[in-house]
Parts: structure tokens; C-alpha cells; sequence
């Protein structure tokens, strides 16, 4: 199983790198058949089903079958271990990226954001949190800001090697016309135009 495992995570880190968007598709539908395969040896290892659901999850196809596979493992993935914060946070992000995000709140909330080891990405799943507040218009609009103006903070103090690029706040606030200062916004800019 260890091994398998391996070698299904280094074909992972080819394709999410290689450019040519066939190759990498190819590369990721080799690792789905590898995890499947001895996911019908295993069919308790919350492990394949993640890492099934983030092979899906990364292929460069826009279809509802791939959405789907990526719900259907990585929710399977939680039922099996919901301790397991990666599962969650591509869940998260799925939900994200089809707007679903009232589902993708409920998966952030529910990181320990310690056990994901990484400034930026504790970073990121904080300012995807702040973004679905905006567009659910969740909170009081002056906690908003609040909440705005702490995740402005941590982006100043953490080392720009940490720093993850803050494009989906950029965008949210461009979409609702989330009103904030002006020095904010400019800030805002500035690292999104730094990419």
C-alpha cells in the first residue's frame, strides 16, 4: 500500500507542474486507476479516497463528472476519518470554486488550520473564509470589516515568501463592492499585481 501510495503522489507533483494540459491529464487518470484499483482491495482506507478526490480535483477538465468524483471520494475520505484537515480543504475548495459557498464555510470552519503546517495556506483558507462571508453576506457589515482588516494585518506580517497571493478577496470585494478604504484596496492591488 505504501508504495503505491508514493508512487501515486510523485505522479501527482509531475502533473500539477507539467504544462501541456493532455499530458497532465494523462498522468492524473493513470494515478485515479492505480488508487481505484487497490481502493477494491482496501475499500476502508480514507487515505485512497483522498487521494482519488484530489486527483479529481486537479484535472484540467471542467466537466460535472469531475465535480462529482471529487465530492463523492473526498466526502467519503471525511466519513472514513474526519480528522483528516486535507480532505476538508479541498472539499472547501471545490465547493469555492463552483460557488457553493455556504458548503465551502462549513469545510473551512471545520480545518484545524495548525495541522495544515503552512502560513500561507492557514493564510489562504482565512481569506476564502472572509470571501464566503462577503458573498453569503453573513455578518454584520462593520464584523466584516473588522474581520477584513485582521486578515489585512496577518497578510502585512507574514514573510512575502509566506504570503499567498490574495486574488480571490481581490476579486469578492470587486464583485459585491464590499466598500473598504482606500489605502486597503490599494494594498490589495498591489499583491494581486505582484503575482
Amino acid at each position: 500500500m505504501y508504495d503505491t501510495i508514493q508512487e501515486a503522489e510523485k505522479i501527482l507533483q509531475v502533473a500539477e507542474i507539467e504544462e501541456n494540459d493532455q499530458k497532465a491529464n494523462l498522468l492524473i487518470k493513470s494515478v485515479i486507476c492505480i488508487i481505484e484499483y487497490n481502493l477494491i482491495k482496501d475499500s476502508c482506507n480514507f487515505f485512497y479516497f483522498y487521494l482519488i478526490g484530489y486527483a479529481w480535483y486537479f484535472l484540467r477538465e471542467d466537466t460535472p463528472e469531475r465535480i462529482e468524483k471529487v465530492k463523492v471520494n473526498l466526502k467519503s475520505s471525511i466519513e472514513l476519518n474526519n480528522n483528516y484537515v486535507w480532505s476538508k480543504l479541498y472539499l472547501g475548495h471545490l465547493y469555492f470554486d463552483i460557488t457553493n459557498y455556504q458548503g465551502a464555510l462549513k469545510e473551512f470552519k471545520n480545518i484545524d488550520f495548525y495541522a495544515l503546517k503552512q502560513n500561507w495556506r492557514i493564510l489562504k483558507v482565512k481569506e476564502l473564509i472572509l470571501c464566503c462571508e462577503i458573498y453569503l453576506n453573513d455578518k454584520l457589515l462593520g464584523r466584516l470589516n473588522d474581520d477584513l482588516i485582521e486578515l489585512i494585518k496577518l497578510y502585512k506580517n507574514i514573510d512575502e515568501i509566506d504570503r499567498p497571493v490574495p486574488l480571490e478577496l481581490k476579486e469578492c470585494i470587486d464583485k459585491m463592492n464590499f466598500k473598504i478604504n482606500d489605502e486597503t484596496y490599494q494594498q490589495l492591488v498591489l499583491w494581486t499585481n505582484s503575482e
